[in-house]
Parts: structure tokens; sequence; C-alpha cells
């Protein structure tokens, strides 16, 4: 300590006797303990001190609402660490956590084993004045720039921590005296620091007049030398009449919670922490003996290694050893007993992290965090007064008139919004709404939403929840009690532990966001908004960012209850157009898109109305109208219908159903229908003009062709609720014919006569199976099927309806708004319901039907689809090798032949364009010395003046010098690492990535390796010759960590100026974006062809996140969406530039 205070003397303490106001404070009557809130050196020492000085009372720091709690704080049985809570009816709260290595703690526990009085002197947090001093140069600040401090707490290790071990008591005390004096001298003291020593030294008079006069005061460093015996006895009247003058306190309520040392380490978020708690309980352990403290820094080295040889990275007795090795040297050189956690820290990025701070760095942070954190939990002891949660809760409860832990589940319905009279976020339902949102949020197991929908789909007015307290709320209660002692604070505590990292996913920032805002924390929701801000325009997707947009939309709208007296509507303004222009700017990435969750989004986009983007959208859904995905483009057109921008060069929709001729037309019709009523459900029910188009469609075509188009009807509007459906059929007028004010009995008589006329009819070979109209939309919708009285008609909506449903979600249940499905049983086997595909529908559309069924997963489909052996299709194959991935080998057997058929097919047809854009890569050349394989084109162009006569007078050809291929020697030799994304999202790219993979392999020129990824990446070279084999070994689902895929390809390149790597993913990269990034960096500047396939097929465009792939291609990597032949193209240009 006197190194410290000399470098003190030389920034401007000349002429200041350091040593002897110290010693003129260790001696002070009033026996000054300065210590740290977290201090391990001095909890060590501590009882040794007070038995030295024999007090008759100890005087703490903590505030007067504690006193009552000093008993259970110091109970034997209680087990740190744990924490005094208060708070006040303003939300506000104040903790005071407690570990075995807090020296107040150590002094309770003291004081109750020797007997001794304890004061807690503090002002109560509730009668504090607010703080208010400026701010000036000091030598507390001058103390840290020596000590080079990034942390508050750096300068108190550095100079009373660390140079403590293996010193006396004494020594140790004084070394905290010295470090609070020199960090108060010459600054000024703010209001709310003289208040509370004026309360401390009140405090200190108290003690004696009730003890003795001998007080020990165990308080922070900073504020002993307010606490000497001159000052205790000189300031009497101002300290009185400064107390007296502060307002009463306010009403608080006060608990002890168990803590954790998660909670306890300052990084959390919660106040009055300290960095790694077990590193500071190793310091209280052993910090007697410089040797034993060695060796205590040896073991947590260990841990260390042993949590990073978990990680899957080596570090074993060597890195252990010079780690330690490397932190003692540090300690030495820097004139220290032993190592600090300076030292410690220092050594393990050094040999163990090796100087990387962003990928092995962030092994050992994890790593660390385990072992210098730890997930110790205290306890309280029995009979421990209730947790302030428990009783602020059941407050809650007994205002709210919510039932309590006496009563039974209640059904609620509440109206948030609506206002009687008031205020509508000061209404009964509004406040009950608010509390279940928190208690919901804080994971308090009390109330259950159920999903409210309005009608016609609409956003609810109302909120459904089932309330009950039992035993779970009883056991979360005790869970959560240690974010704080209000439901408000355990609420904002939990939400503060779900802030993510770095590359925070979006899901959970929006979740955020909007349990924030549904909760009515004002604080937490500025956090998450700034956050979604900052994070989502950079990386997340259109359905995320419409999420956010709608989150935020809500609350600018008033129907957020939570919200309702929250004013933040500049900065909710400003989220909202930074939101909008990265949405907008992301549905580009759409246009490839065959997923109606897409199609959804887009339709949330356009829909929203507090802003311009549908506006703004135009000219992109122009663009996808006629250029996109089939169910893109049907979304497109249906929302600019929304937006009154009316397209003419598009077709109708009564053309697209009469030009629906070939398979691919048919299945372009259905997904084309699919995407319109996605993104605008209730758009043909309101639209005239496009309701017009269809009925034309429908209606007005030739039966044969309306039969042929039936399947790709009823997949179109598959989607579409039952409630949605009848909607569109009241529009359509299909219902004149059913009269509902007729009794149903009668009904049923009507319809028993009309079926016996029917079938008399047909016996006089009088009828006619003409569809109706009526009839037809019953065949299309799937509803009313008792309209259908023909038998044939029956079989029609019989085999449909095997496939298709009737219309699920709103309107769904049965009986519900009169409409009926058909009773017809499904088909027992794959062959009936062939048999009747075949007859009703031809051979062409059965195979539209099998291969729907078996992307359905129709329980049939697969037997179908080996009944009807259909054409090779990408799509299809696609769809089989899903379902074949969970199939045992039995079943397998039976789909290999169809599967290799198909494979096969495809193969040969891709190769035959990819091979002339790879011309120029054969490994060989014409020979005249043998060879096993001929070149029969040269051998036949080269002999063609030998040719002669037969016998038969037809011409024959003499070979007098045949030409073989002999191979050249691989000195060019190029290395293609295909890395496909095989996540869920991507598997249209799958078949083909696998097909131009084997491709590529048969070329001599190239050596292809493999890697398919998710969330795990997995080497499948050796199945690259043989497609349908990779294919098979290829398991679809996962997430997606592009970053990790890029690190193992990139331990894969040996010569990185003849590498290449195509990267075949969406780019929505459930990793960390950082590192994939700078994978793709390190790849690009070390020399390897970079290319990102948003995909990989025939039609050129992609479904992919935009931003984060135009991130990538600024760090190197090519990014597009390209076909195979475009792929074979660069593969050569790369080659033969």
């Amino acid at each position: 300590m006197a190194h410290a205070m000399g470098s003190t003397r030389r920034v401007g303490m000349t002429g200041v006797d350091v040593a002897g106001i110290v010693d003129k404070l260790a001696l002070d009557p009033v026996f000054l303990v300065g210590v740290r809130h977290h201090s391990p050196s001095l909890a060590r020492v501590l009882p040794r001190a007070l038995d030295t000085a024999h007090p008759d009372a100890i005087v703490l720091e903590l505030p007067t609402e504690a006193q009552d709690w000093c008993e259970w704080i110091a109970h034997p049985e209680t087990k740190a660490p744990l924490a005094f809570a208060v708070a006040d009816d303003d939300g506000r709260i104040g903790f005071w956590p407690l570990s075995d290595f807090s020296p107040e703690l150590v002094a309770l526990r003291w004081a109750r084993s020797r007997g001794v009085p304890v004061i807690c002197a503090d002002l109560s947090p509730s009668a504090r004045p607010s703080a208010s001093a400026e701010s000036s140069i000091n030598l507390g600040m001058l103390i840290d720039a020596h000590v080079r401090a990034e942390h508050p707490d750096d300068a108190w290790d550095r100079l009373v921590e660390v140079p403590s071990t293996g010193a006396d008591p004494e020594a140790v005390r004084r070394s905290g005296l010295a470090f609070g004096w020199a960090f108060r001298h010459e600054q000024a003291v703010n209001t709310e620091t003289t208040a509370r020593e004026a309360s401390m030294r009140e405090g200190i008079r108290r003690a004696r007049a009730a003890h003795g006069p001998h007080v020990a005061a165990v308080t922070g460093a900073w504020h002993s030398p307010a606490l000497t015996d001159e000052l205790v006895n000189a300031e009497v009247e101002s300290d009185r009449a400064l107390l007296d003058s502060l307002p009463a306190p306010r009403s608080t309520t006060a608990s002890l919670v168990p803590y954790s040392h998660a909670l306890l380490d300052s990084r959390s978020g919660y106040p009055s922490g300290i960095r790694d708690p077990r590193w500071q309980r190793a310091v209280l352990l052993h910090g007697d003996s410089v040797s034993a403290f060695e060796d205590a820094v040896a073991g947590l080295l260990t841990q260390l290694a042993a949590g990073i040889r978990t990680c899957g990275h080596p570090c074993g007795p060597a890195e252990i050893r010079e780690a330690h090795r490397m932190a003692l040297d540090l300690a030495a050189l820097r004139g220290l007993p032993v190592p600090g956690r300076r030292e410690v820290l220092e050594a393990c990025t050094s040999v163990f992290a090796q100087g990387d701070v962003l990928g092995r760095g962030r092994v050992v942070a994890r790593a660390a965090t385990e072992v210098l954190i730890g997930s110790a939990r205290g306890s309280l002891a029995p009979g421990t007064p209730q947790s302030g949660l428990v009783l602020a809760f059941e407050e809650d409860l007994s205002t709210l008139r919510l039932p309590g832990p006496d009563d039974s589940p209640r059904e609620l319905v509440l109206a948030p919004l609506r206002a009687n009279g008031s205020s509508a976020s000061k209404t009964l339902d509004a406040r009950r709404e608010v509390f279940l949102q928190r208690c919901r949020v804080a994971r308090i197991s009390y109330g259950t939403s159920t999903e409210v929908t309005g009608i016609g789909g609409a956003q609810a007015v109302s909120t459904k929840w089932t309330v009950h307290y039992d035993a779970t709320t009883s056991a979360s209660l005790a869970h959560v009690s240690t974010f704080g002692v209000t439901v408000t604070q355990a609420a904002e505590g939990v939400l503060r532990t779900r802030r993510p990292g770095a590359d925070p996913e979006p899901a959970a920032l929006v979740a955020g966001l909007s349990d924030a805002a549904a909760a009515g924390l004002a604080s937490e929701f500025d956090w998450w908004l700034a956050a979604v801000q900052e994070e989502l325009p950079a990386r997340a997707g259109v359905d995320a960012l419409v999420e956010a947009i709608e989150v935020l939309a809500a609350i600018g709208e008033g129907t957020v209850a939570g919200m309702a007296e929250v004013e933040r509507g500049a900065s909710i303004s400003g989220a909202l157009e930074i939101l909008s222009d990265a949405a907008v700017a992301q549905v580009n990435g759409l246009i490839g898109s065959d997923d109606p969750a897409d199609a959804s989004a887009l339709g949330r986009l356009v829909a929203l109305r507090h802003t311009d983007v549908g506006m703004r959208l135009a000219h992109s859904l122009k663009n996808f109208a006629s250029t996109a995905s089939p169910l893109m483009q049907g979304a497109a057109t249906g929302l600019l219908q929304r937006l009154d921008q009316h397209l003419d060069d598009v077709p109708s929709i009564a053309g697209r159903i009469r030009s629906a001729s070939s398979t691919d037309a048919r299945h372009d019709l259905g997904r084309w229908l699919t995407g319109l009523i996605t993104a605008s459900p209730d758009l043909l029910a309101d639209d005239h003009v496009l309701l017009d188009d269809l009925r034309s469609g429908v209606e007005d075509l030739e039966e044969a062709l309306f039969i042929a188009r039936l399947p790709a009807l009823r997949a179109g509007f598959d989607p579409m609720s039952a409630a949605e459906r009848e909607r569109l059929m009241e529009a359509l007028g299909a219902n004149r014919v059913r009269p509902s004010h007729v009794p149903a009995e009668e009904r049923g008589r009507w319809a028993s006569e009309d079926l016996a006329a029917w079938e008399r009819l047909q016996r006089l070979g009088l009828a006619s199976a003409a569809l109706a109209p009526e009839q037809r939309w019953a065949l299309v919708l799937g509803r009313r099927h008792h309209e259908l009285t023909d038998p044939q008609h029956r079989r029609l909506a019989r085999s449909l309806d095997q496939l298709y449903g009737s219309g699920a979600g709103e309107g769904g249940a049965a009986g519900s708004l009169g409409g009926r499905g058909g009773t017809e049983p499904g088909y027992p086997t794959a062959r009936e319901w062939a048999s009747d595909l075949d007859e009703l529908f031809g051979e062409e559309v059965r195979e539209d039907i099998a291969a729907t069924a078996v992307t359905s997963r129709n329980p049939l489909g697969m037997d179908l689809l080996l009944d009807v052996q259909p054409r090779a299709s990408v799509e299809l194959l696609n769809d089989v090798l899903t379902l074949a991935g969970g199939m045992p080998e039995s079943a397998l057997i039976k789909l290999r032949p169809m599967l290799r058929r198909m494979v096969a097919e495809l193969s040969q047809a891709l190769a035959s364009r990819m091979r002339p854009a790879l011309r120029g890569l054969q490994g060989w050349r014409p020979s005249t010395r043998p060879s096993p394989r001929l070149d029969a084109a040269r051998t036949i162009h080269r002999n063609l003046r030998h040719a002669v006569h037969g016998p038969e007078g037809t011409p024959e050809l003499v070979v007098a010098t045949p030409i073989f291929r002999q191979p050249i020697a691989r000195r060019a030799e190029w290395h293609v690492i295909v890395l496909v994304d095989v996540s869920g999202s991507m598997e249209p790219s799958t078949v083909f990535a696998a097909m131009t993979s084997s491709i590529l392999a048969g070329v001599d020129a190239l050596s292809v390796t493999f890697l398919a990824f998710s969330h795990q990446v997995i080497d499948l070279t050796e199945h690259v010759d043989d497609p349908l084999s990779l294919l098979l070994e290829i398991h679809i689902g996962g997430g997606t960590n592009i970053a990790g895929a890029l690190s193992v390809a990139q331990e894969r390149v040996t010569v990185p100026s003849r590498t290449m790597l195509v990267v075949i993913s969406d780019f929505e990269e459930g990793g960390s974006v950082s590192q994939m990034l700078a994978r793709i960096e390190s790849m690009h500047t070390s020399g390897v062809r970079l290319l990102g396939c948003a995909a990989l097929d025939d039609s050129g465009t992609a479904r992919y996140n935009t931003m984060i792939a135009q991130r990538a291609a600024n760090a190197g990597m090519s990014v597009s969406a390209v076909s195979p032949t475009a792929l074979a193209r660069w593969v050569a240009e790369q080659v033969n530039p």
C-alpha cells in the first residue's frame, strides 16, 4: 500500500502526510473498517480484526429496514448468496446482495456468534434525496488511470485485494481505509451521500448510547473518513437538522430472497454485484497463504481447461502449466505477491485462447463463465418470513379481485381497451390484463391465456384467461423472487435476463419487444426497442420485420393495454420508419418463395395502416406478378388489387384456369391461387371484379375441362378456413338454393324426394350429369356435399376429400355455419383410390394428385405413387426423398427402383445441359497409345480413308490407326467444395445440388467435397459419385449455422488459390452473422473463389435473406440465384479464365 500511496504523492500529493492520515483513521476511537461491498480480503480478516477490537456494538452500512432481518441474514441455516431487497410503491427497488465474501455478512455472523448488537444505520432508500454534485477531476480518477482501470472495481482489486494476500488483518484494514481516503480526497460530496453519512453517524451515537462507547463501523471505505469520532461528536446538531429536513420515508416492502452467483456477477445487470464470484470465493478461502492461493489459481485454471475440452477444443496439462506460469510471471513483473484476476485472465487469453478473441476466445469465455461465475444458489433458513414478492403478489390479487390460494380456478374474459367513464388503462379489466401479462413474462404460474379470434379473422378486442393459484404458483413465486419483490420487478428482471448477446435471433428480439409492451414495462421496452431498431434491419427476414412493425403499430394505435399510459410516440415513429425501410428492402428476397408463410407476411406488410409501405411496394409487386414464383405471383396480384394498382398485362383468373392444360400449368394454377388467398384471404369475397373473374373461370368452363382443373382448384383453395369458404359461397350466390328458413326436417324430405326423382330419371335415360354452378363450387371448396345429388359427383368429391380438407380454422367446427362436408368413408387402399382417380380424371391428372398426396404426407400417398409410376420431376423426387428419410429399409426397398429411375432420368437431362459449359476441363488427350478408353469419334475421322466396300456392297471401315483417350496428369487440379444448406427452407435446391456435384465429380480436372449442413455439418463426399446414395444420406430439417459450416469448409482448404467454395443457402443464418462474415472475408483474402447460391434450380429465382446475402457479398462472396448450367459455367471460368 505504501507503493500506491507513493504513486499518489507523485500526482500532486506533495506536502500531505498520507501515512499519518491513515494512522489517524486506523487509531480512531470508532473502530473503522472501510470495505467494498464484496471484499474477500476484508471478509477473510474481519473476524480476527473484530476479535481484537472487542466492540460493544457494530454499525453496518445497511438500510434501517434491514434491522429486523439481521437475525435471519446471520442465521446458521441461511446459505449465501442471498439478498436483502427494499421496494417502494413507485416500483423502485434496492438490492443488497450478500455472499460469503461480503464483509457485512461476515460482521453479522460474527456479531450473532458473540452476542454483539448490530445497528443498521444507512438511510432508508425511500428517504434519500436526489444526488446532485458536479463531477471534477479528483485523486480517485487519477488512481484509476494509474492502474489502467477498465472497471470501477479494478483500482480496489489492484491496490487492496491482490496486495492483501498473506497480510495480517490490521494491514488489510489500513489498506482499505487508505483507499477510501484517497478516492474521497478533494472530491465533492453529493446531497445523497451527505444525508446517508449523517444517518450513519447518528447510528454510531445510538449504538454508544445503548450499548457502550466502543463501536465498530463496517461501511464502505469511501464513507469511513466521514465517520470518525471527531465528526460524530461535532456534527450532532447539523446531522439531526439535515435528517429532520428530509421528506418522510415512503412506504416500502422489505424481503430476504435467495440469490445466485449468476445474479451476483456484476455483468448480470443487477446492482451491487462483483465480477466472477467464484474467483472472489477463492480469494476468501486461500488468501491467508501465498502458496495456497497459487495452488487455488492452478485449480481454477484446471477447471477452465476442462470446460474448454468439453466444448471440443484441446487444452491439457501443458496449457494449464503455461497459463499458471504466465500468471505468476505477470504478477512478479508488476510487483504483486500473487496473480490477480487481471493476470489470470490475461494468461487465459494468451495461452488458452491463443490470442483469438472471436473463435476460440469465445469458447474460453464460455468456459470461464462456468468456472469463475458458477451456478451456486443460496437458500433461506427455515422460518424466514415470506418474501416480499409473495406478499405483494397476494396483495395484487386482492386488489384486482382475482382468485387467491384458497379459491377455485376461474375463466376471465377481459375487455382491457374499453373505457367506463375514465381512462381505459385504469379500468379493472385493463389492470387485470397488465398484471396477468406481467405474471406471464415473469414466469409466474398463475394465468393461462387462450387465443381469441375476432369476427372474420379480425384482431380481437377482448382477451381470455384461466387463472388459478395452486402449488405451481407458490413454486414459481419462490423461483423468481430473486428478480424482485413485486410482480413488476420480477417481470423486469426475467425480461432483463432474456436480453441477447451478440448476433441475437430476430424472433427473440421481437418476442422481447412484444412482452415488454404487453406487460407495460417502460424501461425494458426502451431497451428492446433500441435492440430491435439496431439489429433487425441488418439480419431479419420479412416475417420478423413485419411482426415487429405490427407490435409497434398496435402500440401507436392504442390497442396494447400495457402501453396505454406510456408515451413513446417519437421513438416508435422512428423505429417504424427504420423497420419499414428494411422490410421493403427484404421483399425482393421473396421472389422465388413457395412458402405460404411468406405470402402471408407480404400481405400483412401491405396491410399496415400507419405507413405507406403498400404504395412503396407497388413496383416490386408489379415485378412479382409476372416474374416471381407462381405462389408469389398470386400474392402480388391480389395485393395490387387491394392497392388499386391494376395490371393490364397479366392473365385473368379465368384465363389461367382455362389455359392450365399441362401438369406444370395445373401445379402453377394451384400455387397461384394459394398465394392469392393466403396474402388476401377475404379479397375474392369482397372484390366483385375478381369474384366475377373467378366465377367465369369456374362456371363457364366446359365440364370436361372443369373436372381436369378441379384438383388444382381444390389445392389452390386449401388454405381457406371453413368460415372463409362459406363467406365466398355466400358472395357467389351459391346459397340461393338453400332456404335456411325451412326446418331441417322439411329440407331432408325435399332432398329425399329429389334423389328419388333423380333415380327415376336415370332409369328412364333422361338424367343429365351436368354440374350446376353451386355443385361446382361445392366440389372446389369442399363444402355442402349434400348438394351433390349425382353419385358420380359424390365420387369426385370423395376422391378429393381423401387429399384435401373442407377448411379448418374459423368455422371449422362440426355444424359451424351450416357447411357440411361429405360423409363417405375414405379409400381403404391406394389401389381403389388410384382406380377412381384414373376413371374420373385420367392418367395425367391422376399423376398430379399422386404427387400432391406425397407432398401433403397423405397415408396412402406413397402407395399411390408406386401404383402410378409418375414422370420424373425434381419437386416430386424431393418430396419422395423427404418421406423416405423416415422409412425402414424394408419399405425403402420398394422405392429404390423408382427413385433410381427418376434420379437417372433427371441426372441425364441435367448433364446434357451442363456438359457444354464444362468443355475444356476434360482430363484426357487423344493418343495412339492403347488405353482402356477408345475415342470413337476421332478413330472414325482418322480412318475414313480406309473405308472399303463389303461383300454386300455396304461400306466398312478398316481401323488402321485407333485413337485412344490418354489421361492427363492432374497437375492443374482444382478443388470444389460444395456446402449445401439442408435446413427445411432449402428442400428444392438439395436435389439439384446432389446431381450437380455428381456431374462435377466426373470431371477429371476437378475434385469435389460435398458437405451438408443444418445446425451441424456432415461430410458426404464418399457418396458424391452416386447421386441417389447421396440424396438418401441427406436428412432435411434443423436450423441453419452457416458460420459453423464455413469453419469446417475452411479446414478442407489446402491450396486456396485452386479452391472453389460453393455455398447453397438462403442465408437465413441462425448462428453468428459476424462469425460467418469473418470466415468469408478470411477465405476470400486467402484466395479461395467464393460463390453463394441463394437457390440452385432451373427457375432462376430464389427466396433468401437479402440483407445477410448483401453483407456476404460485401465480404467477398458473389451471391445470386443460379441454375446448374450457370454454376458449371462459373466453375469453368475459374479454371480457364
